[in-house]
């Protein structure tokens, strides 16, 4: 079953070359599914996809984010739109701001950088 239902395949030259779009993200805090499996999947389409990878891929880690949603990161954002962004305009996702919000207030927000990372991680910039 898991053939069908996993994503493992690290060739996406047929979704790339229909002009796909991907903007994938996992959580490091994560407890039901390990978060180094999104990192490995990445490395692998970009060994196999060489330099064009973040042409049409993008990954985001979310320090601190539970399965989903939760945890003490900024684990609110929207990734929606700047997919739909990348895919009509030609806009690059290089940065998704996150929120953490507690009973109704945002108390902290964070830039989350496509992988693989660097920089310093409180200034709304490319890290």
């Amino acid at each position: 079953m898991h053939q069908v239902l996993d994503a493992t395949d690290p060739n996406l030259s047929r979704y790339q070359d229909h002009k796909g779009k991907i903007i994938m993200y996992f959580a490091w805090a994560d407890a039901g599914l390990n978060p180094r499996l999104g990192v490995e999947y990445y490395e692998q389409v970009s060994e196999r996809m060489g330099p064009s990878t973040s042409n049409f891929f993008r990954l985001f880690m979310v320090p601190g984010m539970f399965h989903c949603d939760g945890g003490v990161g900024v684990s609110n954002f929207d990734a929606m739109t700047p997919l739909v962004r990348w895919v009509e305009k030609g806009a690059v996702p290089e940065r998704i701001i996150g929120s953490r919000i507690v009973e109704g207030k945002t108390i902290r927000t964070r830039p989350l950088c496509p992988y693989p990372p660097g920089g310093e991680i409180h200034r709304q910039r490319k890290h």
